[in-house]
C-alpha cells in the first residue's frame, strides 16, 4: 500500500479504538479526550527520535534527492505502525518542510529539532495524563481544567517558538527552507496546533474564572 494510506488506516484505528472511551462526552471535550491519547503517541514518537535520528535524516535526504515524499511511496506495510520505520519517515518526509531535520548530528539545527520535539513530547505527555486522568475522575474540577489550560500554553508557545523562524527563512533565498526549495504539504500538520490549544486555553481560562 501507499503511505498515504497506511496513515488513514493508523487513524481510523486510532479514533474507533478510542470511541467507545469517549463516546458518552460532548464534543468538545471527546475532541479533548482524543486529543490527548494522540499526544501520548506523539510523545512516544519523539523520544524515538534521539534513537532514529540518523535514519530520518538519511531518508529524509533521499527524499530530496529524488523528489519523493512518503505519501506516494509504494511497498508500505501495515507491520510498519509497530516500528520506528513508519514514524520516522513521516518525519524525513516532514524535513522537506524544514530543513533543519534535514541536517544530521552535530551540525546547525539539531540541537534546536531535537530539543524542541522533546520538550514538547516531555510537557504534552505530562499534562496530557493529567487531563486524562481529571477528565474521568472530575471534569468539573479546577485541576482539569488548569491541566487542559496548561497543556494548551505550552503547545502553543512551543508551535509558535518552532514555526516563526521557518516561516521567516521561507523569505531568505539563501536559507535552505526559502519556498523554492520544500515541499509544503506536510507543513499542515503544524494546523491542528493552532487550532486545539487555543480551545484547550478557552475551555481552561472559563473553567478557572467561573
Amino acid at each position: 500500500m501507499y503511505g498515504y494510506q497506511l496513515v488513514i488506516i493508523w487513524l481510523v484505528v486510532c479514533i474507533l479504538l478510542f470511541y467507545p472511551v469517549f463516546k458518552d462526552f460532548n464534543t468538545l471535550y471527546r475532541t479533548i479526550g482524543y486529543w490527548c491519547v494522540i499526544m501520548l503517541f506523539i510523545t512516544v514518537f519523539e523520544f524515538m527520535l534521539p534513537f532514529h535520528f540518523d535514519m530520518m535524516c538519511e531518508k529524509g535526504k533521499y527524499y530530496k534527492k529524488n523528489n519523493c515524499c512518503y505519501w506516494s511511496e509504494p511497498d508500505k506495510k501495515i507491520s510498519d505502525m509497530f516500528s520506528p520505520k513508519m514514524y520516522m519517515e513521516l518525519y524525513s518526509d516532514y524535513s522537506l518542510s524544514d530543513c533543519k531535520y534535514r541536517k544530521n548530528i552535530g551540525h546547525d539545527g539539531f540541537h534546536f529539532v531535537m530539543f524542541g520535539e522533546l520538550w514538547h513530547g516531555l510537557l504534552s505527555g505530562i499534562f496530557a495524563i493529567l487531563s486524562l486522568y481529571y477528565l474521568y475522575t472530575n471534569k468539573t474540577s479546577r485541576e482539569f481544567f488548569l491541566s487542559i489550560f496548561t497543556l494548551g500554553v505550552i503547545q502553543l508557545v512551543l508551535i509558535l517558538w518552532y514555526v516563526s523562524p521557518v516561516i521567516l527563512e521561507l523569505f531568505i533565498e539563501k536559507s535552505g527552507n526559502h519556498y523554492s526549495k520544500w515541499w509544503f504539504p506536510p507543513f499542515l500538520w503544524n494546523v491542528p496546533w493552532f487550532i486545539v490549544p487555543p480551545l484547550l486555553i478557552r475551555e481552561g481560562a472559563t473553567g478557572l474564572l467561573s
